[in-house]
């Protein structure tokens, strides 16, 4: 049990709030001037209330110090450096003045003590979601510049957001600055060679210092590709492309079925989103990030290196001359606050931007919570963070089984790319310890988000839940992860995850219309689905073409146990055939011949053969000339599968081992169709698919963009 004491009642309340949640501890009191306040807090939190800290009789073991520093005309500093030399671990919250800093440092290094700065803002979800997109797009794409807009009162955190996106913030160049008697004034600056345009709110109202801001912050990173923006805060994080305007040559008109591919992007991708009201921000967000700084500081704290403490610094010293740029705030009078309630804005927009905000935050939590289990088994075992090891020492850590070693690969792939580990010199490395018991709770937590965000049903929840708590038996091979799927051989979970989410349910719809419209042309259409499965996708095509003019529907799978059930629910359907058919071999047969299929149907099936490209040409092989096949399929890495199904499917022997994927991008599959020799007759734009029809024969590619996904780390 650690005692905690917290200084300063004014931003102090936060900090009580997040010591209240945490476990491990006890507050001791909280040591204030006496004001009204500061009574109130005593009282509502049930703890002492000091002027001193001689009048505190309990041992201190950690001080959070949220006392204004020298750099605001405050003794922030001062106190933390006393308690510093009396041997107390110490938490002073922002801004800071890099001499400040540095003299803390020192002391907390020679009494042995651990220092560190309260930021919850570099903690925040939303913060934390555009820092890592701003690390993915700079591995291929250079920044162009950077734009901010800001309240000079969260000037410091907005550095050292900067200091995250940078790396580092020298050379600092000051450009220009205007600086007039309006409420926003600019500055820029080059940092090598970005620019960074500061537009800051630069007041102050006299009544009520802290109170007076017409915004918190939001900063725009630029690329050649696109422009990432955090909005606030606390989100969302929106990735617009950039608009490139098409050839010339190429006629307007003509775009709905020949555009190229940049221009088949959504105008603006939700990457983070958060709906919260404003008082649960206050109440649980902020909180919660106080709490990951707290934590730091007295759960198995380690002396900060010089590198880190030098970026402190140099994070310190860049705001110090953001400041200076900018010069005083003005000193206002007589500012009001005004509510408006947002009911009576006019709301008419039915773009992808405002219906799938939900749906698309929560997929991205969701698949941040995946990565963080991929995470947590990883490291599990080593020994020491921030320390160098191969893929085969992890694995070998791990005791993983032979046939799941290229799984853990691509484990590693996705986790660099998605900056939760580094790599250098093919050696991995991580950046902090994570225990069991966060994993368990991020699974728990998550089902809110799950329900909230309406992503499937609880079954389907549950099932992605037990597979990421029992991976340690399932990498192992001491647990089958089909019992996980079919749970006492009942098929309720495979039948919610592969027909009740959102994604299944449209492209089920989808599907299925596109099928009907397409035997209402043809007399005596004959069909074969391959890898039916538990017969998702069968069930409703077969609702809307029972009446029409269909000589066979062929359901096949490479289970018998498949097979046997879809004879079952099919039983009183007259024109359906059943067969067993592994999509690996060329199902070439006495019932299908070469060229004899109208319609194949392919979903989520291609990317389960051990080559895709044999597999295209066997289907090509049984199709009509005016023939066509459907295919549904994950364009790129899908994190979900990755802690769940990829146990349960065959390692690919094409391009994919290769790259230690089992997904293909979409220029991939276009690669693949026009070897195989198919062209693309036109693509239709959907909810968060992309539905693309080819012709040769015709295929239709339905396409889960589960690639652009994600989270916060």
């Amino acid at each position: 049990m650690k005692n905690i004491i917290v200084y300063g009642s004014r931003f102090g309340q936060f900090y009580l709030e997040a010591l209240k949640r945490m476990e491990g501890i006890k507050i001791v009191g909280l040591l204030a001037k006496g004001s009204d306040r500061s009574y109130e807090c005593a009282r509502y939190y049930n703890i002492p209330l000091y002027t001193s800290l001689d009048e505190v009789e309990e041992r201190v073991d950690v001080a959070c110090v949220a006392v204004k520093t020298g750099a605001l005309g405050g003794e922030g500093a001062n106190i933390a450096k006393q308690l510093l030399r009396k041997g107390i671990n110490v938490l002073l919250e922002q801004p800071v003045h890099y001499k400040e800093l540095g003299e803390c440092y020192k002391i907390a290094q020679n009494q042995k003590v651990y220092f560190g700065v309260g930021n919850l803002y570099l903690n925040l979800p939303a913060v934390q979601n555009f820092i890592r997109n701003v690390h993915i797009v700079s591995k291929t794409e250079k920044i162009a510049y950077i734009n901010v807009d800001l309240a000079t009162q969260v000037s410091y955190p907005v550095i050292s957001i900067l200091g995250e996106v940078l790396q580092t913030l020298r050379p600092w160049e000051n450009v220009g600055s205007i600086c007039g008697h309006v409420p926003f004034q600019t500055e820029t600056v080059k940092i090598g060679d970005i620019p960074i345009s500061f537009r800051a709110h630069n007041e102050i109202e006299k009544e009520n210092i802290d109170g007076f801001l017409h915004m918190l912050f939001r900063i725009s990173v630029g690329f050649a590709g696109g422009q990432l923006t955090l909005f606030d805060p606390d989100g969302p994080v929106i990735w617009n492309p950039r608009i490139h305007f098409p050839d010339e040559k190429i006629i307007p008109g003509r775009l709905e079925f020949h555009s190229p591919l940049n221009m088949d992007e959504q105008n603006s991708f939700i990457l983070y989103s958060s709906e919260k009201k404003q008082k649960m921000i206050f109440k649980d967000e902020w909180p919660c990030a106080i709490a990951k700084d707290i934590e730091k500081t007295v759960v198995e704290p380690t002396e900060p290196t010089i590198q880190y403490i030098q970026r402190i610094l140099n994070n310190s010293h860049a705001w110090q001359l953001l400041m200076k740029g900018l010069g005083y705030p003005e000193i206002v009078s007589g500012s009001f606050y005004s509510y408006y309630p947002s009911e009576k804005l006019l709301r008419e927009s039915t773009s992808l931007f405002e219906k799938n905000s939900a749906l698309l935050g929560g997929m991205a939590v969701f698949n941040n919570m995946c990565l963080k289990t991929m995470y947590y088994y990883l490291q599990q075992n080593i020994k020491e963070v921030n320390k160098g090891y191969t893929s085969d020492e992890l694995i070998e850590r791990i005791g993983v089984k032979a046939d799941f070693v290229p799984i853990i690969h691509r484990w590693l792939h996705v986790l660099n790319s998605n900056s939760y580990i580094r790599n250098e010199e093919k050696e991995y490395y991580f950046e902090k310890k994570m225990h069991y018991s966060e994993l368990e709770k991020i699974w728990v937590d998550g089902k809110n988000v799950w329900e909230n965000a309406n992503l499937g049903t609880i079954s389907t929840y549950e099932y992605f839940k037990n597979n990421a708590l029992k991976l340690n038996y399932i990498m192992k091979g001491e647990l089958n992860p089909t019992l996980l799927l079919f749970p006492e051989g009942q098929m309720y979970v495979a039948d919610d995850l592969y027909s009740k989410t959102p994604i299944s349910s449209y492209y089920n719809q989808m599907i299925s219309d596109y099928v009907k419209s397409e035997c209402e042309l043809r007399e005596g259409c004959r069909l074969l689905e391959l890898g039916g499965g538990t017969a998702s996708t069968a069930k409703p095509i077969i609702e809307k073409i029972k009446f029409l003019s269909v000589e066979e529907y062929f359901f096949s799978d490479i289970s018998d146990f498949f097979v046997n059930r879809a004879k079952e629910l099919f039983s009183g359907i007259r024109f359906i055939e059943y067969l067993k058919i592994d999509i690996n071999n060329d199902f070439v047969s006495d019932k299908i011949k070469e060229d004899s299929v109208d319609i194949v149907i392919a979903v989520g099936v291609l990317n389960n053969a051990i080559n895709i490209e044999v597999t295209l040409k066997n289907i090509k092989k049984v199709l009509k000339k005016d023939g066509k096949v459907i295919i549904v399929e994950a364009i790129g890495e899908s994190v979900q599968m990755l802690i769940s199904q990829a146990f349960m499917m065959q390692e690919p022997d094409d391009a994919r081992a290769e790259k230690n994927e089992t997904f293909l991008k979409l220029y991939q599959w276009h690669e693949l169709f026009q070897k195989v020799g198919f062209a693309v007759e036109k693509s239709l734009p959907t909810i968060d698919s992309e539905l693309c029809v080819y012709n040769q024969k015709v295929f239709v590619l339905s396409c889960q963009l589960e690639d652009k996904y994600s989270g916060s780390k």
